[in-house]
């Protein structure tokens, strides 16, 4: 499978919207990214990904998980 097919994968889980659907949409997305570096929207769904489980799922709020979440998005191309 390449990137894209990751990053679509990674999506169908996203909109599923439950925490055990966003975690594995993360590593989806995180294959998508370790693929093809330069897919921005892999970045940016992972980004919102990592900040959604922070806000509606059990993972709890860091600096560090904050810190990737807006380096992944500065790296898709977000200003």
């Amino acid at each position: 499978m390449q990137a894209w097919d990751f990053f679509h994968l990674g999506l169908k889980n996203f909109y599923k919207f439950g925490s055990k659907d966003n975690r594995e949409a993360q590593r989806l997305f995180r294959q998508a990214v370790a693929l093809d570096p330069n897919l921005a929207q892999a970045h940016a769904f992972l980004a919102y990904g990592i900040v959604l489980d922070m806000l509606y799922f059990d993972v709890k709020p860091d600096d560090r998980l904050l810190n990737e979440a807006e380096g992944l998005a500065k790296e898709g191309g977000a200003p």
